[in-house]
């Protein structure tokens, strides 16, 4: 694997598989890494990281000194302050943002998402939460605190709605709640089980 390339207007063509749209703003020393996607009218700060295989969608705001995981996707309209880390197999939905300072003006950076966590669109995450991994956020919910356990998690404030769940056949986590019933009921990826909770 080689490692991450130093991104700069001029060096753009060295990064093997890179892909950057029309009328992005890329600041200095941003490092990627092979077969990155970064879409139309994205703005990226100074100091990023962004490994192999990640996906950055159109009209994505990344300040300064973000590190986006492998095979990472931030769609479109995400806006990211200084400091984020995404860790790898995450997917962060649109229009989804990383609060940098808090009610009394108190700038805080470090927000971290897990590897494979699911964010949800419209999604605001407070200044400087921690998100552990295996986390999925609902769609339009707000963190305003550290998310310490594996779940699905909810609401405005977030709460947690939904333990994570293993198969009871394979022991397999790619298990999702059956659609129209309710928090009960799953089905397993891997084996296609149906089981209750």
């Amino acid at each position: 694997m080689k490692e991450l390339i130093d991104v700069d207007i001029e060096n753009l063509a060295e990064v093997h598989g890179l892909t950057v749209g029309n009328y992005c703003c890329v600041g200095r020393s941003n490092f990627v890494g092979e077969n990155v996607l970064i879409g139309n009218y994205c703005e990226l700060g100074n100091g990023n990281k962004i490994n192999s295989n990640a996906v950055i969608q159109g009209r994505v705001r990344m300040a300064d000194n973000c590190i986006v995981g492998k095979n990472v996707i931030v769609k479109y309209g995400t806006i990211l302050t200084s400091g984020v880390n995404i860790k790898k197999d995450t997917l962060i939905g649109p229009n989804t943002i990383t609060i940098g300072s808090t009610h009394k003006r108190k700038t805080i950076h470090g927000t971290t998402i897990g590897e494979r966590c699911f964010i949800g669109a419209g999604t605001s995450i407070a200044a400087g939460v921690q998100i552990c991994d295996d986390v999925v956020v609902g769609a339009n919910s707000f963190v305003n605190k550290d998310i310490t356990e594996a779940g699905t998690y909810a609401g405005t404030p977030v709460k947690k709605i939904v333990e994570k769940v293993s198969c009871p056949k394979c022991n397999g986590v790619d298990v999702y709640p059956l659609a129209g019933e309710g928090l009960n009921f799953f089905r397993c990826e891997c084996c296609e089980k149906e089981f209750k909770k």
